[in-house]
Parts: C-alpha cells; sequence; structure tokens
C-alpha cells in the first residue's frame, strides 16, 4: 500500500521530530522520532516493511511489536486525515 500526504499537510523537521500542519484548519502535530521515520518512509515511498526495518535498526527495540506500532500509527494518520492512500 502507498500513501501520500493530503494536499492541505505541510510539514517541517525539528530535529529527530517532525510537526505537521493542516493548512485548512490549523491543526497540528508533532511526531516523536520513531513517528517521523513513519512520516518519511511514507513520503518516499516505502513498504511498511521497509520502514519497520528503518525503525528497528535506529532503535533498540527489543521485545516491541514495531510492525504493530507501524500499522497503528499509520492508521491513526489516516483517521486524523494527514495521508491518503495512493
Amino acid at each position: 500500500m502507498a500513501y501520500r500526504s493530503n494536499d492541505d499537510i505541510t510539514w517541517k523537521h525539528q530535529g529527530k521530530e517532525m510537526l505537521l500542519v493542516n493548512l485548512a484548519n490549523g491543526a497540528y502535530f508533532k511526531l516523536d522520532a520513531p513517528s517521523a521515520i513513519i512520516w518519511s518512509g511514507l513520503m518516499d515511498g516505502q513498504s511498511n516493511a521497509e520502514i519497520v526495518e528503518v525503525i528497528k535498526d535506529t532503535f533498540n527495540t527489543q521485545g516491541a511489536d514495531v510492525a504493530g506500532d507501524v500499522k497503528c500509527q499509520i492508521g491513526a494518520m489516516l483517521k486524523e486525515n494527514i495521508i491518503r492512500e495512493v
């Protein structure tokens, strides 16, 4: 599955975090480092599996359900209309 940001969303890196702003309604979202990796991966066209591997390579994820966390974060982004399926 591929995703793109919705047209009204703009974003900016802030260190390891990311700030997303919905220009249509002024809502903003601050993404922590793992969520920023998910966002960047989605915008670069990476698959969920590729994003999971980047997170595993970047953070100590021993015992964590990284795939489940990535899926959950993507679901939250879809629900907030930050991203859309393409």
